[in-house]
């Protein structure tokens, strides 16, 4: 679903870098909200910016970590604090995607 979304981005012109069939996955909306879903679990309602980015990186990491150590491995750069370049696996060289 995701790769469907990047590719019709990319298809619109709105594709980054040189390949201009890229976009960018930016994970900290995502760490915050379930850094706050998890400080909800634990009772920690008044949790601070810190630890509910904290929480948050904890559960991204549990879910994505592997992918976002190769990322970091081949890119040398954190996906955790800098967005993902993602390029979609359905582009207009795959005449097989739909």
């Amino acid at each position: 679903m995701a790769s469907r979304a990047a590719k019709e981005r990319c298809d619109a012109g709105y594709g980054v870098g040189t390949s201009k069939m890229a976009v960018y996955l930016d994970y900290a909306d995502a760490i915050k909200r379930y850094g706050k879903i998890e400080a909800g679990k634990r009772g920690e309602d008044h949790a601070s910016e810190e630890d509910i980015i904290k929480m948050g990186k904890a559960v991204v990491a549990e879910k994505y970590g592997n992918l976002f150590d190769m990322y970091a491995k081949i890119t040398g750069e954190n996906p955790y604090e800098t967005p993902c370049a993602f390029t979609p696996p359905c582009t207009t060289r795959w005449a097989a995607c739909g």
